[in-house]
């Protein structure tokens, strides 16, 4: 269960989101610069960052921190072999290969 603990958090949060999160962005730039200051904005949307790792570039990471091979081992067979399909009602589409993305 996530137990939400700031008023400006705006994602996983019921009656919340990007709409309400750009409002608020709003005027709080509208305030600012109405008081003369400058206001500078930095973002990043993570929402697509899981389905983009690379297996190869996260085994490569996980092996220099020197995790136990048999664990490297067990994580290697399980993302090398992963496959999905989309279901809808009861019809399957064909099989994909997932060859990023974190499960």
């Amino acid at each position: 269960m996530l137990i939400v603990k700031y008023n400006n958090q705006f994602g996983f949060k019921k009656g919340s989101g990007c709409g309400y999160a750009i409002h608020t962005v709003h005027n709080a730039v509208n305030r600012v610069t109405e008081g003369g200051y400058t206001t500078n904005i930095c973002s990043i949307d993570l929402s697509k960052a899981f389905d983009r790792v690379n297996h190869y570039g996260l085994f490569i990471k996980l092996m220099k921190r020197l995790i136990p091979s048999q664990l490297l081992d067990t994580l290697v067979l399980w993302l090398q072999n992963s496959w999905s399909c989309i279901k809808w009602k009861s019809v399957f589409s064909k099989f994909l290969k997932l060859d990023f993305g974190v499960r």
